[in-house]
């Protein structure tokens, strides 16, 4: 599901340089879902995060439908490969 690799795939993105992890593109949503897990293996591997509760948690709903509940909020660098090339973001 998720590797460490140098570049994103189609339909990955690359979180910190270090986790590449599918995605959905054009989903519409207002904000991106990572998972605590992947958080913890990232910290595990060095990097460095800034983890912020959000005062309330709220409820996203998750491609396929799912719902999970969000207790934190975290700055991360994501990479993705479009047609007309890389593309590099900051999402929080």
């Amino acid at each position: 599901m998720k590797t460490v690799q140098t570049a994103p795939q189609p339909g990955e993105v690359m979180v910190n340089d270090l986790v590449a992890l599918p995605y959905c593109a054009d989903s519409g949503s207002d904000s991106t879902v990572i998972p605590r897990g992947v958080v913890d293996e990232m910290l595990a591997l060095g990097s460095t995060m800034n983890i912020s509760p959000l005062a309330e948690p709220i409820e996203a709903v998750v491609a396929g439908g799912s719902i999970v509940r969000c207790h934190d909020t975290v700055t991360v660098d994501i990479v993705l490969q479009t047609a007309a090339g890389t593309v590099h973001l900051r999402e929080r």
